[in-house]
């Protein structure tokens, strides 16, 4: 599966209306190559959840291993959506994706372990911005609101 596959699952999903307002969208992504740079796989992500939710995130929560091969961030948004995100690299054979979105009515679910292209995944001119607003919340270790440009 592509990323350009999964936005395509999605959409479809959302224009189908069967889950109702999203309101939580969790994200888990395992990728084989262990040079994979796990905030740039994140910035490919995160379109995800603006087109779920309408919006951008206003304030996020970090935990990353000391190793570094593993991200997880939880992201909140204005109308009181999340988006929970984990990011890992170098600790599977196989790469892999879930994904579960969950509506006031229902639930979009990719989650059976869908095999993924990581070259499908680039970066996104957000990584810079990205990667400094997870480094200062992890040395703060606490919540950091984002600041809007």
């Amino acid at each position: 599966m592509t990323l350009d596959e999964l936005h395509s699952a999605l959409d479809d999903a959302l224009k189908a209306g069967e889950i109702g307002v999203p309101v939580s969208l969790r994200l888990h992504v395992q990728l084989a190559a262990a040079d994979t740079d796990a905030v740039g796989l994140l910035s490919a992500l995160m379109p995800l959840a603006e087109r779920a939710f309408g919006s951008q995130p206003q304030r996020l929560m970090v935990r990353r291993c000391e190793n570094a091969d593993q991200l997880s961030v939880l992201f909140d948004y204005a109308g009181g959506q999340t988006c929970f995100v984990t990011a890992g690299k170098g600790c599977t054979k196989h790469s892999s994706l879930q994904l579960v979105l969950f509506g006031n009515h229902g639930v979009v679910r990719l989650e059976e372990g869908q095999l993924v292209e990581p070259e499908s995944f680039r970066e996104t001119g957000d990584a810079k911005r990205l990667r400094e607003l997870i480094d200062q919340c992890v040395a703060g270790a606490e919540p950091i609101v984002i600041p809007r440009n």
